[in-house]
């Protein structure tokens, strides 16, 4: 067994044992078993990869812009969907590296950006972002297909929705509050739409499966 494969064994076992145990507690039929084995899967992989992210950035010292990413990407994915590794434990060990170094990057970044360049840097975030959610939104797996279509346009709607209103949060934030305290959360923000975004597009999914092969090698 590779190192790697006991983390992953303990990942993917930790929520289906929860899950068995309750439904001999609560007498859970296997459908119900099913629901709060995603439910688990989903609450206790995204609490790892938030307290993972939360530690590294906190170490790092840019705490408040990981946080600020990582929720910009967490609200965005809740409607959008979007290209992940087969692995959560990848899953979680890439948003634990990747999430406090964009962070960092815009804390050194931030004090030199002109005002007018992070203007159209947010307008231009938001023009991209809003395309490819309108275009691609949702994006669903085998594993977790999206239907009807009635439920794919509202989840679509939705996404443009979380999109719009991240612009209007940096729009509040550039106008209500002196440049060199905005610039950093409107920049942080505008990571984690940008990221989300490219998880939808094609070059995200070879993104991901590069990464499960170069696991898998």
């Amino acid at each position: 067994m590779r190192p790697d494969q006991g983390e992953e064994v303990f990942m993917i076992g930790l929520p289906r044992v929860i899950a068995g145990y309750l439904k001999d507690k609560l007498n859970l039929s296997d459908e119900q078993e099913e629901v709060a084995l995603y439910s688990l899967e989903v609450f206790i992989y995204t609490g790892f990869t938030f307290l993972g992210t939360g530690l590294v950035g906190w170490l790092f010292g840019c705490l408040q812009a990981t946080l600020i990413i990582a929720f910009t990407i967490f609200a965005l994915r809740c409607f959008s969907g979007g290209a992940h590794s087969n692995s959560p434990a990848c899953c979680i060990i890439l948003s634990i590296l990747v999430i406090p170094l964009s962070a960092k990057i815009v804390m050194l970044m931030s004090p030199f950006i002109p005002k007018y360049f992070l203007a159209v840097l947010v307008v231009s975030g938001f023009l991209i972002s809003l395309f490819i959610t309108y275009r691609l939104a949702p994006v669903d797996t085998p594993a977790k297909p999206v239907s009807p279509e009635s439920q794919r346009r509202k989840l679509r709607l939705l996404s443009n929705l979380t999109v719009v209103l991240v612009f209007i949060l940096q729009g509040v934030l550039f106008y209500s509050v002196s440049f060199s305290e905005a610039a950093t959360p409107i920049l942080a923000l505008e990571a984690g739409l940008l990221w989300q975004a490219f998880s939808l597009t094609n070059a995200g999914r070879r993104f991901f499966t590069g990464l499960d092969n170069l696991k898998i090698s």
